[in-house]
């Protein structure tokens, strides 16, 4: 099984113009994978995801299904507001990977809620492997009651 040592946003601007409705920044995750992984070369997605944090950090739900992985917040305040994600595939061909995955967000545009005087990111980063646990809900379906 794989390991994320660290994820680190990358070139967030000191100042961000109100209206800019394009950032670019980056994230770099450090990966370390098992020697199992490497021999099979085991295929992987990480998913990254940006958040503008608005109290304590929401609890994060994840159900893994390959490339249809769910990340589902719940909040323990005032919700943290999502703002962006990156989706890569990769595969164990190596100890220790660094990637450096850019993500254009748009940190200038403002909501009624927001704060009008600085953001406050967070990125999470799953990975999910390709043999491992997989998760999905059916579609909801209703029934009537009859009395």
């Amino acid at each position: 099984m794989a390991q994320i040592n660290s994820v680190e946003i990358k070139n967030v601007p000191e100042y961000i113009e109100v209206g800019n409705n394009d950032t670019p920044i980056s994230v770099e995750v450090k990966i370390t994978f098992h020697k199992i992984d490497i021999k099979l070369e085991m295929a992987y997605i990480l998913d990254v995801i940006i958040y503008d944090i608005h109290g304590p950090l929401d609890v994060l739900v994840v159900l893994a299904n390959w490339k249809d992985t769910k990340v589902i917040p719940i909040s323990q305040g005032r919700k943290d507001k999502y703002l962006g994600f990156a989706k890569v595939e990769l595969e164990a061909n190596k100890e220790v990977e660094t990637l450096d995955i850019p993500i254009s967000l748009k940190l200038g545009k403002l909501a009624e809620n927001d704060s009008h005087i600085l953001r406050r990111l967070d990125v999470f980063a799953t990975l999910t492997p390709a043999v491992g646990r997989c998760s999905k809900w059916s579609a909801q379906f209703e029934s009537f009651l009859l009395h």
